[in-house]
């Protein structure tokens, strides 16, 4: 039974790894949600409630045809809110500026840790991320020492054949996930290799796609608010502080819209995601470049083009513009047809979207292995 699951997880984790609302928690939010929507702290203050939930992309119902998410007026009036909102920020920051000859630096010094890269690198391009990085040799260097270590570790209790396969296999997709995303998704790649590792370690490896704890509230909050370019409370009229899943490179959460009150599903790109999966991304080809020219007989690869192929989709799954992009061509194909009212994409509210935050229709359904 535990080897046909953990097949089963492996043949999904493509899908899923693009879809971090997909966990293992079932629906348990639809009857808890309305009784507690509102706080008097904020919209951060209190979760709307206290058990976790998931969506799929899919509607419960095949039978009958679903009705429209929100109007066109009602988004209308939500872009017109947020624009004036955003427009009254932008003057109190520049009268701020204008008033404190330091506010520039403490701008750079709040932001610039989470936007360098992804202001500069919208898509993989590993010659302009090593004249990057080649800039920060100490940075580099710390992070490659981090990475050999934690490896050596698992290299030890395998040589020295500490404790059983088990225990070793979850040690390592434990090191695995204190590395960050970079390295859980080339976790996730190898557990659907049997002709590599042993069947123990895609077992363990294959649970990397449920295994991340949720980035801390208060930088989570900085960064929505950075990204949106206005605080949180001026766009969300309830927002629950738990995050109804976490993956490797996002983290969702449920909320509600000013005005409307529509439920949504905002999903944000862990604050530190970008920066980290560069850096790694420009290592690990350092090391593929090593191991090129150091073939290991087992793994009979280009190991190179392995390491482009699993950062450049990590860039492109990182771009919420590139998949809001692909929601919309996705709805608008088969919003007519035999289909249409049976299948649906959620709705993109572009007015709350950028490419490191998502805003979407929330909508309940059941997990896409459970159908």
């Amino acid at each position: 039974m535990r080897r046909a699951t953990s097949k089963r997880a492996r043949l999904l984790i493509q899908f899923q790894s693009q879809n971090p609302i997909l966990t293992r928690r079932r629906l348990q939010m639809s009857q808890e949600t309305s009784s507690s929507s509102s706080s008097k702290c904020g919209v951060f203050a209190a979760p709307l409630c206290h058990n976790d939930a998931s969506r799929s992309y899919s509607s419960r119902s095949n039978t009958t045809a679903i009705k429209p998410w929100a109007t066109e007026e009602e988004l209308r009036v939500l872009s017109v809110h947020l624009k004036s909102v955003r427009e009254k920020a932008a003057a109190a920051s520049e009268n701020v500026r204008r008033s404190k000859d330091d506010a520039d630096d403490v701008v750079v010094s709040t932001n610039t840790e989470y936007t360098l890269c992804a202001k500069t690198f919208r898509e993989y391009n590993p010659e302009l991320l090593a004249k990057h990085f080649q800039k920060q040799p100490f940075k580099v260097l710390k992070r490659m020492i981090e990475i050999v270590s934690s490896m050596t570790f698992v290299g030890a209790r395998v040589y020295f054949k500490v404790g059983d396969t088990e225990s070793r296999a979850k040690f390592f997709r434990d090191e695995l996930v204190k590395l960050g995303p970079a390295f859980v998704k080339f976790g996730q790649v190898l557990s659907t290799r049997e002709d590599v590792l042993p069947r123990e370690y895609c077992e363990q490896l294959a649970e990397l796609q449920d295994s991340m704890a949720p980035s801390d509230l208060a930088s989570s909050r900085e960064f929505l608010k950075l990204h949106l370019e206005c605080e949180p409370e001026a766009a969300f009229a309830t927002f629950d502080p738990t995050p109804i899943a976490a993956a490797s490179l996002a983290q969702v959460y449920k909320a509600t819209l000013v005005g409307s009150g529509k439920a949504v599903a905002v999903k944000l790109q862990r604050p530190e995601a970008f920066e980290n999966v560069a850096l790694d991304s420009y290592v690990l080809r350092l090391v593929a470049k090593y191991s090129a020219k150091n073939p290991i007989k087992k793994f009979n690869s280009d190991v190179v083009r392995i390491v482009d192929e699993l950062v450049g989709r990590l860039f492109e799954e990182m771009d919420y513009e590139r998949e809001a992009k692909q929601c919309n061509r996705f709805r608008e194909t088969y919003q007519d047809g035999k289909i249409a009212g049976r299948v649906r994409a959620p709705v993109v509210v572009d007015a709350l979207s950028t490419s490191r935050v998502l805003t979407m229709e929330f909508v309940q359904g059941e997990r896409i292995d459970g159908l």
